[in-house]
Parts: structure tokens; C-alpha cells; sequence
């Protein structure tokens, strides 16, 4: 899930969706600007990615960008979680993760779905965009 929401408001939207089962536990990496910090937690969260749902910001999610190391070990440990969560970010960022998820997802294809004009080139660089007419949509 993608979104400029703030952490707090985007982790409810996660978990009231479904996205987040009894089973799994929530791991927040925010406001991390410092790359070897960084590395670290992404490593930590990968031991058990499997059981947890990494939530980043668009902070973060920068420092991620900004290294070729760190966008491999966060789109490792991404691709294995049930769900991944990126908070405050821009629509060139949510357009940046969904091309990197194309290039990390070895074929399968990548669908984006938003509901307003923020999300415009997150749907375009998708294998298939879907945008929704609703109260932010129109």
C-alpha cells in the first residue's frame, strides 16, 4: 500500500483493510536517513519477513532510493512480507516502487490501483492501472 498519509493514519488503513492478519506482527522503519542503520533494520526485518509487515516512510524510502544496496536488501525482504506499507510518499515515490517492483518481481505483473490525482503516474508505470472514480477521484 502506497499512500501520502501520515504512519499512524496509513497503518489503520492497513490493518482495518485486511492487510494485516493476527498472525503478523508490525515493523516500523521511519525517519531513518542514516544508510548502515538502515541496512541493518532491513536485514533484521527480513529474518522474519515472512511474519511481519514492514512500514516505511517516505524518509525512509528515500535513503532506500538513494543506495543500490539498500533498494536490493529492501525489495528482498519487500517481496517476501504479506504486505508492505509506504507512508508519506510522493507520487514520483509510489511511481519509483512500483517500477522497482517490476524490475524485482521477475515477470509477474505489477498492478497500481488509486483513487485520485496523486496517484496518476503510479498507475501509468503499472502493468495494469486501475483508477477509481470516487470522493477524492473526481
Amino acid at each position: 500500500m502506497l499512500t501520502g498519509d501520515r504512519v499512524e493514519t496509513g497503518t489503520t488503513i492497513a490493518i482495518s483493510a485486511g492487510l494485516k492478519s493476527r498472525q503478523n506482527e508490525l515493523y516500523f522503519i521511519t525517519d531513518h536517513l542514516d544508510k548502515v542503520e538502515l541496512l541493518q533494520k532491513l536485514a533484521d526485518f527480513k529474518k522474519k519477513a515472512t511474519n511481519r509487515i514492514l512500514i516505511i516512510d517516505g524518509t525512509t524510502l528515500d535513503t532506500i532510493l538513494d543506495s543500490t544496496e539498500a533498494t536490493h536488501a529492501f525489495y528482498e525482504g519487500a517481496m517476501l512480507a504479506p504486505c508492505l506499507c509506504v507512508c508519506r510518499c510522493s507520487p514520483t515515490q509510489k511511481a519509483e516502487v512500483v517500477r522497482l517492483l517490476k524490475k524485482f518481481s521477475k515477470g509477474k505483473r505489477i498492478a497500481a490501483v488509486g483513487d485520485g490525482g496523486n496517484d496518476v503516474s503510479m498507475i501509468l508505470e503499472a502493468d495494469v492501472g486501475i483508477g477509481i472514480c470516487g470522493k477524492e477521484g473526481m
